[in-house]
C-alpha cells in the first residue's frame, strides 16, 4: 500500500501533462510576448494560446526554447519544441519552422479571416531548473492599397495610350 501511495505520488508530480490555457484577445499589429518559466516537474508540457481577429489579416508568431547551462550542467531546457496554429476547433493551420540561424521557431504571414484561433505551444521540460520559452504573436491587418506593381502597369498603360494620341495627332495634322 505504502508504495502503491508513493508510485501515484511520483507520477502526479512528475508525469502529468501542464496545460495552461491564456487568451490574448483581439490580436493586432501591437506584438503579444509572453515570457513562461515551467518548474522541472512538468515534464510534457502543451500551452494554449487563444485569439481572435475582428478582419481578415496576415498573422505572424514566433517563439525560442530559452536554454541555459552551467559548467556542461542544463539548468533550464525544453526538448520538441514547436508552435503549431490551429482553428479554434482544434483544425490544422500551420506549423512554425525553425530558422537554422537565430534558433526561432516561426510562422509568417499566414492569411486568416475574422474568426477565434489558438497557438499551442509544446514541448517537454529537460532542465534540472525547468525550462523556459518565449513567444510572440501579432496580426497585420491586409492592406487596402494597391500593389506597386498595379501602378507600374497603370503608369505603362497611360504612356502606351499617349504615345498613341501622339501618333495620331501627327498622323491627322499631315493629312
Amino acid at each position: 500500500m505504502k508504495h502503491s501511495v508513493i508510485a501515484a505520488t511520483l507520477l502526479v508530480a512528475f508525469g502529468h501533462q501542464a496545460a495552461n490555457a491564456l487568451d490574448l484577445g483581439t490580436l493586432t499589429n501591437q506584438p503579444r510576448a509572453i515570457l513562461q518559466t515551467l518548474p522541472p516537474q512538468v515534464g510534457q508540457f502543451t500551452d494554449v494560446y487563444t485569439f481572435s481577429l475582428a478582419s481578415p489579416a496576415f498573422v505572424s508568431a514566433s517563439g525560442t526554447s530559452l536554454d541555459l547551462s552551467l559548467m556542461g550542467l542544463n539548468l533550464y531546457g525544453i526538448s520538441d519544441f514547436s508552435i503549431v496554429l490551429k482553428g479554434a476547433d482544434g483544425s490544422f493551420k500551420k506549423a512554425a519552422t525553425l530558422e537554422a540561424s537565430t534558433g526561432n521557431y516561426k510562422i509568417e504571414d499566414f492569411y486568416l479571416t475574422p474568426a477565434d484561433y489558438q497557438f499551442e505551444v509544446s514541448g517537454k521540460t529537460i532542465g534540472v531548473a525547468g525550462g523556459s520559452y518565449s513567444f510572440t504573436g501579432l496580426a497585420a491587418p491586409v492592406p487596402a492599397v494597391p500593389e506597386p506593381s498595379t501602378y507600374l502597369m497603370m503608369g505603362a498603360s497611360l504612356a502606351i495610350l499617349g504615345l498613341v494620341m501622339n501618333r495620331r495627332r501627327k498622323d491627322d495634322s499631315q493629312a
